[in-house]
């Protein structure tokens, strides 16, 4: 909220600039433009990735400090209250990045996975590219969890199903050879797969390297099936995975989208999607 006080404060000071209010006017939206298109990119291929999301939002909000430095030069010369008012605020952004480095390391992560259930313990937490990982563990198995939502899981109801999305499709079948999976999770799909005995080949596609990383947390469900020697991994989008290969590839194309219930998630249950 105070960093988008930043744009109207220094509109407000180049109004009182008549014969040149134009002009100034159009710098100071092509600056706050240029600014929103390169923080944005700056944020997403660079603070995120060298720094996590705590450390990028402090880097963050020591630039919007900075602020004060072009506010201040715009300010009439003449202006008796000028040094003072600069000094005051310089003063307060110091303060205030003082009390936010004194808050726990990890504040923003917990923020944005929730707190823990009564019985549940946090074996993890990890500050992903694409999102924030935490792995969770209860007595009956453990449980993967993204953005504060639970994904996938190695206890005996969520094994069941996902290991069935591959087993039934594949007993269906005559000597199926080729399975693509779409999508880790924990691994359960995957592991099911490279059990059937004419299936010679394995693809696994997934967006996330992170995830990928946490799987042996849950290697007691999957077997350590990343190393098997009939999988293939690829960091790709299922959809331009499948795009880049050659018809009929397949004997079975099998994924478990999040719950229906997320947002950006319903486009993945279309029938434009599945054709």
């Amino acid at each position: 909220l105070l960093m988008g006080f930043g744009f109207p404060l220094a509109n407000a000071i180049i109004q009182r600039a008549e014969m040149s209010v134009g002009r100034r006017a159009g710098v100071l939206y092509l600056a706050n433009t240029a600014g929103a298109v390169c923080g944005s990119l700056a944020a997403g291929f660079v603070l995120l990735p060298s720094y996590g999301l705590q450390r990028s939002a402090t880097v963050l909000m020591a630039i919007a400090a900075g602020a004060i430095v072009p506010l201040y030069l715009s300010e009439p010369r003449t202006s008796a209250s000028r040094v003072r008012t600069a000094a005051a605020s310089l003063a307060i952004a110091v303060v205030a990045l003082g009390v936010w480095l004194l808050r726990p390391a990890d504040v923003l992560i917990q923020k944005a996975l929730g707190l823990p259930k009564n019985n549940e313990r946090v074996l993890t937490i990890d500050d992903g590219l694409t999102e924030v990982i935490a792995v969770t563990e209860v007595p009956t198995g453990r449980t993967l969890v993204t953005n504060g939502h639970a994904m996938s899981s190695t206890m005996p109801m969520s094994q069941r199903y996902m290991r069935s999305l591959a087993h039934i499709p594949l007993l269906s079948m005559d000597a199926p050879q080729s399975v693509l999976v779409i999508g880790f999770g924990v691994g359960n799909s995957t592991q099911a797969a490279t059990l059937h005995p004419s299936v010679t080949r394995v693809e696994l596609a997934d967006l996330s390297r992170d995830i990928l990383a946490h799987a042996a947390y849950f290697a007691s469900g999957n077997k350590d099936v990343l190393h098997h020697p009939r999988l293939a991994v690829y960091i790709n989008d299922g959809r331009q995975h499948l795009q880049m290969q050659s018809p009929a590839s397949y004997d079975l194309i099998t994924l478990e989208p999040p719950p229906i219930a997320y947002a950006g998630v319903g486009a993945l249950y279309s029938q434009e999607f599945y054709e």
